[in-house]
């Protein structure tokens, strides 16, 4: 997770501050980019959780880096 999103907790996981970060991030570049809001916020048990609305037939993304380099690229 640390490959990508940069920070992680002591236990492992992504902060929770980091993934809200990213998620904000990616909004804002797609709307720079004039694509509809395809991401809808929820409250889930208590947390927030993030949702592809399906406004869009479908978006595939696709990092090539070192964490996919050795399992994906040969």
């Amino acid at each position: 997770m640390k490959d990508f999103f940069g920070k992680t907790g002591p236990d492992g996981e992504v902060k929770k501050n980091t993934f809200i970060k990213s998620i904000e991030r990616l909004g804002t570049r797609m709307k720079t980019l004039s694509m509809p809001d395809i991401i809808d916020v929820k409250q889930y048990r208590g947390e927030t959780a993030y949702y592809f609305n399906e406004t869009v037939p479908y978006i595939v993304l696709f990092r090539v880096d070192d964490a996919f380099a050795n399992d994906y690229v040969s």
